[in-house]
């Protein structure tokens, strides 16, 4: 399916901002103390925090530009792909909100579970998902009913954008995968003609490189919360709002991974990093997160080795997906 030269336009307004905001934010964070340690560098140095903000502001503006173009083009926003759009972005906005409270207040663990549902409530009451049925390629379809619009878009909401959240820490890691995780989703919306998984998957990936030009190895600003949870919030939106729900099983795969090692060990905020001898990071106890597994495995790795290494492996995960989903465009036609 054909990008048109107004989306192009749309993505390269999102790009520019987002980069323009983090070169000029980064120095303001610094001075105003917004900052964090690397902790898995030897000199542990500060690096600014909350950088997040701008790819929320970049990705806002550019589905804020869809709705404009939309209602020019149609007279109104208010079919199906201006209320899917609108939803989208309030989910966006919302928890990225949320994750601006965390990185300025410090929520609780707790509230930062509960609050992202906040997200899901656009969803809820523009009904952009009208359908309760969850299509499984060759399965076929469950009709989940009330419960899959009360309990499960919510559930769902607030899950992605934690998971996003948890598995975090290393330089390019968050937006390394968030890269990978939108351009799969744009390839099955390219592949189905499915314009809403195209242009937002298209946005969201201009602002993610946009903002990882400053975030890899070694990074000169880190997401925090804010730029986090945008992520899941943001990914599992875009499923809900399309018949692709079923890929969130392979999209949160190694997230969900993390959380199992990490629920094991209490969900612990500390110590997850590594040990910092000759240029690779060792864990020296059990692994408490997927990243000090392979450290483990590896008897060392490095850091950038170690982003490599997941990002790879999330790649393999969603090579296998996009095969499933070839094969079921092809059953489908």
């Amino acid at each position: 399916m054909e990008i048109s030269t107004l989306i192009w336009f749309i993505i390269l307004i999102s790009f520019t901002v987002t980069y323009s905001l983090l070169k000029w934010g980064i120095p303001k964070l610094i001075k105003n103390g917004m900052v964090g340690k690397d902790i898995n560098k030897p000199d542990k140095p500060e690096v600014a925090e909350m950088g997040g903000f701008a790819v929320l502001i970049g990705s806002s503006l550019g589905l804020a530009l869809l709705l404009t173009a939309n209602y020019f083009t149609t007279g109104t926003i208010y079919n199906d792909y201006g209320l899917k759009i609108l939803g989208i972005m309030l989910v966006l906005i919302f928890v990225g909100l949320v994750g601006m409270l965390d990185d300025l207040l410090d929520l609780p663990k707790w509230m930062k579970f509960i609050l992202p549902i906040i997200g899901a409530l656009p969803i809820l009451f523009l009904e952009i998902s009208k359908s309760t049925e969850i299509n499984i390629p060759f399965i076929g379809k469950f009709d989940l009913g009330i419960f899959y619009s009360l309990l499960l878009i919510p559930f769902a909401i607030t899950v992605a954008a934690n998971l996003t959240n948890i598995l975090a820490g290393f330089n390019g890691l968050e937006y390394g995968l968030a890269i990978i995780n939108y351009f799969f989703l744009l390839l099955c919306g390219m592949i189905y003609k499915e314009k809403i998984l195209i242009d937002v998957s298209i946005i969201m990936l201009s602002t993610s490189i946009a903002f990882l030009i400053f975030n890899k190895y070694p990074s000169k600003v880190f997401p925090g919360d804010t730029g986090t949870l945008i992520i899941g919030g943001t990914i599992m939106a875009m499923l809900i709002s399309t018949q692709f729900k079923f890929l969130s099983v392979f999209i949160f795969a190694i997230y969900g991974i993390d959380l199992i090692f990490k629920i094991l060990n209490g969900l612990p905020s500390t110590n997850w990093w590594g040990t910092y001898r000759d240029g690779k990071l060792y864990v020296d106890k059990n692994p408490i997160s997927f990243a000090q597994f392979i450290m483990k495995i590896s008897n060392g790795i490095s850091e950038q080795d170690l982003v490599k290494t997941i990002i790879s492996l999330q790649v393999i995960i969603l090579t296998i997906a996009l095969i499933i989903v070839l094969i079921n465009y092809g059953m489908v036609q």
